[in-house]
């Protein structure tokens, strides 16, 4: 059983952790907010297709499926590469959310253009942006959290202890400073 995250945290091993852990969470966030979009565009796109609904309360939940289950079984198969049937499934749910997503953005238009930079934008910036960079989050926050930790609670301790180290140190002189100056007023 191979695990890419496992491959990945070898890689960063050695490597100050809190940086990544920073970046890391950064682009999490940012998947986030690109997923809300994703999830936007598919449930805009899946309502616009020409098919009946007949429970339109399942309507967003179908909408969140392609989202899910990309993330899902991307992380099922970077957990345990054995089995590229997760890829597969996940490739499914990527055709679905790329068509409807696409859909939904260009089908106004009869400018092939069109439709070529919205597939591109939904394929590289939005599934790139969302379920794969969540999915890499997912996997490697948990791997690097740890040494991160432990890093910020070091550095927080150096800069306690300068602190501490400055402040025995000036206080003698601003007494000292002080007496100075009231002997200079008499």
């Amino acid at each position: 059983m191979a695990s890419i995250f496992g491959k990945m945290g070898e890689g960063v091993r050695g490597m100050p952790k809190l940086p990544i852990a920073i970046s890391l969470t950064a682009m999490l966030l940012i998947s986030i907010c690109l997923g809300w979009e994703d999830y936007s565009t598919t449930l805009a796109g899946y309502i616009l297709m020409p098919t009946i609904k007949l429970n339109s309360w399942v309507i967003p939940i179908a909408a969140l499926l392609p989202q899910v289950g990309q993330i899902a079984f991307m992380y099922a198969f970077a957990i345990d590469t054995n089995g590229r049937w997760k890829l597969i499934v996940a490739f499914c749910f990527y055709i679905i959310s790329v068509g409807t997503d696409t859909y939904y953005k260009a089908h106004l238009s009869s400018n092939i253009l069109v439709w070529i930079i919205a597939f591109a934008e939904s394929n590289f910036l939005f599934t790139l942006g969302s379920e794969v960079a969540m999915t890499l989050c997912i996997g490697l926050l948990p791997i690097v959290l740890p040494g991160a930790i432990h890093e910020l609670g070091e550095m927080l301790s150096a800069i306690h202890e300068e602190l501490n180290r400055g402040s025995n140190q000036g206080a003698p002189a601003v007494q000292h400073e002080a007496s100075i100056q009231r002997e200079s007023r008499h």
